[in-house]
């Protein structure tokens, strides 16, 4: 069994995030099992984006990455800035994004 770790720019993101009104919602909790879960669900301007925070150069763990091949629905998209996370909600997650 896995246990979330965030990133350390997490908390950053997530108060950024509040401040341009853009929904947060984790959907891992600290110490729950991860199971390769995206870190949030994001919601601005009438559209969602599932994240996953990394640190800069952080890498998808194994359980992230196989939980992100079976997902059926735009994958989740891997970010370090707030700048991604705009850049996400004004052209949408390329086909394939990792």
């Amino acid at each position: 069994m896995r246990f979330q770790r965030k990133d350390r720019n997490h908390a950053e993101l997530r108060a950024q995030c509040a401040k341009l009104g853009i929904s947060w919602t984790n959907l891992v909790k600290d110490g729950g099992e991860a199971e390769g879960k995206p870190d949030a669900l994001l919601g601005w301007r009438g559209r969602n984006v599932l994240i996953e925070v990394k640190a800069p150069g952080g890498k998808l763990r194994p359980g992230q990455r196989k939980w992100r091949d079976g997902w059926r629905g735009d994958p989740p998209s891997r970010v370090e800035t707030i700048q991604e996370i705009l850049t996400l909600f004004d052209t949408g997650p390329p086909p394939g994004h990792h």
